[in-house]
């Protein structure tokens, strides 16, 4: 019998808790905050706004298509007698202690607990760092994250926080920045190929390959059910890393 607090629903509502808290966690209430030009544009009450902002940021893809992006931006580091450096935070939490012992290993080697959360979740670290990279800040923080008891999911304690530059970190995780644009690009204009419509971008879990699914219309006769993953092949864009 599986327990519910290991469906991939229930950890996933823990670790979007763990890193709004801990977000919540690492900022020094006696400084006093920056505020930026606009208030929050998500939060109806202030007292339940998470204390992070918001910048646009836009890129020349190409001659044709250009790039606006929200980006956020978790906090601001004040180090003495130097410029304050902003950071993307991200809570890497432990759930199976018995594999991956955050407690001890931390403190014999950090760099192979890293290496092994790279392994297991490559995707996710290479998310995290072009988001951090597209956010255009100094640093990229990580805090490591275990339950105080492995049976309880609502109890958790922060090890400890390391940070890295952005670009460093796309290295470690085996980011390509140069080809992350390359693959966007030609998803874009493969997409400016294709008629008005709505399409659904999948990639094959084996190949470097990715597929645009044409949605058909609501009311034709022939249309799958919207929860089917079927559909005409409309294009598809190869990624490959160099």
């Amino acid at each position: 019998q599986v327990s519910t607090q290991s469906t991939w629903g229930a950890l996933a509502e823990e670790a979007k808790f763990i890193n709004q808290a801990l977000t919540l966690q690492v900022v020094n209430k006696q400084l006093k905050p920056v505020r930026l030009e606009k208030p929050n544009p998500f939060a109806e009450n202030k007292a339940d706004a998470l204390p992070v902002g918001y910048r646009h940021r836009r890129w020349n893809i190409s001659e044709k298509v250009q790039l606006v992006a929200r980006c956020q931006v978790d906090g601001m580091s004040r180090v003495p007698d130097k410029k304050d450096a902003s950071y993307r935070l991200f809570a890497l939490n432990e759930i199976d202690i018995k594999a991956t012992d955050f407690r001890n290993k931390l403190e014999r080697s950090a760099g192979a607990v890293l290496a092994t959360e790279i392994k297991n979740n490559s995707c996710k670290m290479s998310r995290w760092a072009a988001m951090t990279l597209l956010s255009g800040v100094d640093q990229i923080k990580l805090g490591y994250v275990t339950r105080v008891n492995p049976a309880q999911t609502t109890a958790h304690q922060v090890l400890t926080v390391n940070q890295m530059a952005p670009l460093d970190f796309a290295n470690t995780v085996g980011l390509n920045v140069r080809n992350m644009w390359a693959v966007f690009n030609a998803v874009i204009e493969e997409c400016l190929r294709l008629p008005e419509g709505k399409y659904v971008l999948m990639k094959d879990p084996n190949k470097q390959v990715l597929f645009l699914y044409l949605v058909p219309e609501e009311g034709d006769d022939d249309a799958l059910p919207a929860d089917t993953a079927s559909g005409d092949a409309a294009g598809a864009a190869s990624s490959t890393k160099e």
